[in-house]
């Protein structure tokens, strides 16, 4: 098992931070820094995330300095020998479109189209269920994501992960609104009832992996 494997959705969207930041600014974020850019209100709930890192062996931390963070072990390079082999965009796992579904950390199989079409940090993800297919994603499909971070826009098609479920959390594929007080994560199925999450509850327990950039259907001629 690779590094990787062993960090929670929010663990891996602070090392990106940590190591986009760092590329930008030639120095490491403050924990403040951290909270901001990820949207995480509480510093120290950052450090929590931060101790974890630190113990798991990505990062080391000097004291009693605001900016002590010192990658050991980059993210990117541990994502980068996953995919070495692979020409095309990973296939990381299965998205609900329906009740959200656990996800996995790293690729299982390679979707053949060109990754540069995407960017290099996109990915791709099976879609199950039918919550989505009034904006014409089918069971069955696959989509890709362009990963970002920070807050999506109103109406963008996203993918949204409950990091208090399971254990590398709960993703669904939904429309992002948000509301007085709460966002609402749509459905594309006049069937099928939205999910309400509290603004408390999405800043503490929801983190945003992409939106939607392609929908890719295979045909099958049975």
């Amino acid at each position: 098992m690779s590094g990787h494997d062993e960090l929670s959705e929010r663990q891996r969207s602070l090392m990106t931070f940590i190591e986009e930041y760092f590329d930008v600014n030639g120095r490491p974020p403050t924990n403040r820094e951290i909270g901001n850019g990820l949207g995480i209100p509480s510093t120290g709930h950052v450090d929590y995330h931060l101790k974890a890192l630190e113990k798991k062996g990505f990062i080391s931390r000097a004291q009693r300095t605001s900016r002590g963070i010192r990658v050991l072990t980059s993210l990117r390079a541990t994502l980068d020998e996953a995919v070495t082999a692979l020409q095309g965009v990973p296939i990381m796992g299965t998205i609900a479109a329906g009740a959200p579904w656990e996800v996995t950390n790293t690729p299982d199989d390679v979707l053949d189209v060109n990754p540069q079409t995407f960017g290099a940090r996109a990915f791709a993800l099976r879609v199950k269920g039918k919550s989505m297919i009034e904006d014409g994603i089918l069971d069955g499909d696959y989509v890709i994501i362009d990963p970002f971070e920070g807050q999506p826009k109103m109406r963008d098609i996203i993918v949204a992960t409950n990091t208090a479920a399971g254990e590398h959390g709960a993703a669904t594929l939904k429309r992002f609104f948000k509301e007085d007080k709460r966002i609402r994560l749509q459905p594309a199925n006049s069937e099928m009832d939205p999910i309400f999450v509290s603004a408390r509850d999405w800043d503490r327990h929801w983190q945003v992996q992409g939106r939607l950039a392609a929908v890719i259907r295979m045909y099958d001629a049975n």
